[in-house]
């Protein structure tokens, strides 16, 4: 990290190493950090961790795609038994090029300090990253940003007053989502921000089956919430696994099918409801599928459930693959797998 001024020159550095509870791997020919050099200037996670929060505290955060880098932060920190959240206020320059900057062919950061005059380059040392996101952070301000000061504020002037409950019942949402489960936050939203009061109070007889839809829908989440919660995850990394689960919807994925035929490659609560002639699972290895979490708990009928959802998707032909290991690490195949019907069963 670096803190920068209001004319973004850095005033701070912060570069540390966390020292690692397992062998860095193949990275190691990525970023050129091995297991020795670790071993030698890494630092206690949590020492390293309370170092970070120090140097960022009172801050805005600002990285490229940085919302990914904070849903890390805040695992880690919950892994840790840290107290802090890790919910910083954030800008993010993916989204400020994004929106700025529409047409590029793409709004990589590589791709961005390729195209807009910054003295920092990406590479895969994680330092040369943020100095060039740093840099094209004071670009945009100074191009797109600043420029607009006067009419973004008449703009807030004359809106702010309509959007400013709506802001209020999003923040509450956002720290409720650090210490709630996902079915809670879905009731929250549902009956607190008036999602389902409207729904209930805009039928009429030419729309009521639409309405009674959209209801059964919202019941659906609170049911999938339910089923698919594991209580071992902290409440935000258990949302942000359910929203990836819920992020494609079935008649999404017929309509994406019918417009453009390719090769879906989905999770298997997607895959409910839908058949193809062919289907793929992959890494069916034991504590992947079923889970580490669902093996150490003695809890795996759900997972069972789902592996029978999932080989009852294929029409024609079912492929089923899993890893066998690297170097010394084995791997073992699925429980699952000894339940399938040898007779029915082609090994290659």
């Amino acid at each position: 990290a670096v803190r920068l001024d209001t004319q973004g020159q850095v005033t701070d550095k912060f570069n540390t190493y966390v020292r690692a509870s397992r062998s860095v791997g193949t990275s190691f020919y990525v970023h050129h950090i091995s297991d020795d050099q670790l071993a030698v200037e890494g630092r206690d996670p949590k020492e390293a961790l309370s170092a970070f929060l120090d140097f960022a505290r009172d801050a805005v955060i600002v990285g490229h795609n940085v919302t990914y880098d904070l849903s890390i932060l805040h695992s880690e920190l919950q892994r840790l038994g840290m107290a802090e959240s890790g919910d910083f206020p954030y800008y993010d320059t993916l989204d400020i090029y994004r929106r700025f900057y529409p047409n590029l062919i793409n709004h990589k950061l590589a791709t961005l300090s390729e195209t807009f005059p910054i003295d920092h380059q990406p590479s895969h040392d994680a330092f040369d990253d943020i100095l060039a996101t740093a840099g094209l952070l004071c670009y945009a301000v100074k191009e797109k940003i600043a420029p607009a000061t006067a009419a973004r504020r008449a703009s807030l002037s004359m809106y702010l007053p309509l959007f400013a409950p709506f802001s209020r019942d999003m923040a509450r949402f956002r720290r409720q989502s650090y210490q709630d489960r996902p079915i809670a936050i879905i009731a929250a939203v549902m009956n607190e921000g008036g999602v389902k009061a409207w729904y209930e109070s805009h039928r009429d007889a030419s729309d009521a089956a639409h309405h009674i839809d959209r209801l059964e829908n919202v019941r659906k989440l609170y049911r999938i919430a339910k089923e698919t919660d594991d209580p071992a995850q902290d409440p935000r990394d258990a949302l942000a696994e359910f929203l990836k689960l819920t992020a494609l919807s079935n008649s999404e994925l017929d309509s994406m099918l019918a417009r453009d035929p390719k090769i879906p490659i989905i999770t298997i609560h997607q895959a409910k409801g839908l058949e193809f002639d062919y289907v793929f699972l992959a890494s069916l290895e034991d504590r992947v599928f079923p889970t580490f979490w669902s093996v150490k708990k003695g809890n795996i009928e759900e997972e069972k459930r789902l592996f029978y959802v999932a080989i009852t998707r294929a029409k024609k032909r079912l492929y089923l693959s899993w890893h066998q290991g690297i170097g010394n690490q084995r791997y073992a195949p699925s429980r699952f797998l000894q339940s399938l019907d040898s007779q029915y069963i082609e090994v290659r």
